[in-house]
């Protein structure tokens, strides 16, 4: 029945929809929600750049566990399936990464806004980066389903913890609650969900402690933050790709590191060179 929803849902293809939909999943997927969070962690609130963090991270954590509880095949391949953009269909089936990490970002974001029309705009946005997981064939309507529940539920879940439970433990916490996983041998998405979880618990009490940023700066202070810390992170990460070798551990020293850097060294370079990045060591938003 799912593979026929999926065949009548591509029954309506054209190459119009399909540059549609392939744009509508990249919102989903790693590059845009990091700069979104960076963006939002380096310029303009960083205790919600701190939570949207967590959210993403742990919501990471938890979609790959499941995936590779579950070991769900894909519909690729599948009798008159046509799959698209299948290099970003990694790992396991259920639920859909995208989807989930879609609904973890904007939900997060949402909670932030406070405000209808944002939220409205969200939402929508969300169940159609579900639908368009489903329309280029990489996923089954019950992956998607499955994604958007876990991933609105993750900031829900995370505002309760963050008011009833100290961070730096409840950080902790979370990363032992999922190091159990590394004993079924996991697919290498949940190793780079480990390597990002590990620098996010690594570098956040070093920014509470010895760099208190402040994100109210002149605005062009924020578009080089925002300019020359995504190159400087994506820098960053390519060369650790390409010095390190290759294995799982060595996956999540890379992301560790990545994550660490983005966290805590830009925010060190913000400090140390405050007449680009704009200074100052008042911790405000």
């Amino acid at each position: 029945m799912e593979l026929e929803l999926i065949r009548q849902l591509q029954s309506i293809a054209t190459p119009a929809l399909d540059l549609l939909f392939q744009l509508l999943t990249i919102l989903g997927e790693p590059v845009p929600s990091v700069l979104i969070f960076l963006g939002l962690y380096w310029t303009v609130d960083r205790e919600a750049g701190e939570f949207l963090g967590y959210c993403l991270c742990s919501s990471l954590l938890l979609g790959n566990a499941v995936k590779d509880i579950v070991q769900a095949p894909r519909p690729i391949g599948e009798e008159g399936v046509r799959s698209l953009r299948v290099h970003t269909a990694t790992g396991h089936s259920f639920p859909s990464g995208h989807t989930q990490s879609a609904a973890t970002l904007y939900t997060g974001l949402g909670m932030y806004l406070k405000r209808r029309g944002p939220q409205i705009a969200f939402a929508l946005l969300i169940l159609l980066v579900g639908l368009s997981r489903v329309y280029l064939g990489v996923h089954y309507p019950k992956d998607v389903l499955a994604g958007l529940v876990l991933g609105v539920l993750v900031p829900f879940l995370a505002r309760w913890l963050f008011a009833r439970v100290p961070r730096q433990r409840l950080y902790l916490l979370t990363a032992l609650t999922f190091l159990p996983i590394l004993l079924i041998s996991p697919g290498h998405d949940f190793y780079v969900a480990a390597g990002c979880m590990l620098g996010f618990l690594v570098a956040m009490p070093l920014v509470h402690r010895r760099l208190p940023f402040r994100t109210d700066v002149p605005g062009h202070a924020k578009l080089l933050r925002l300019l020359l810390g995504s190159l400087m992170v994506g820098g960053c990460h390519l060369l650790l790709k390409i010095l390190l070798p290759s294995g799982e551990g060595m996956t999540i020293l890379r992301y560790a590191a990545t994550i660490f850097f983005a966290l805590a060294g830009c925010p060190w370079l913000f400090l140390r060179f405050p007449h680009v990045f704009g200074g100052g060591t008042k911790t405000q938003k």
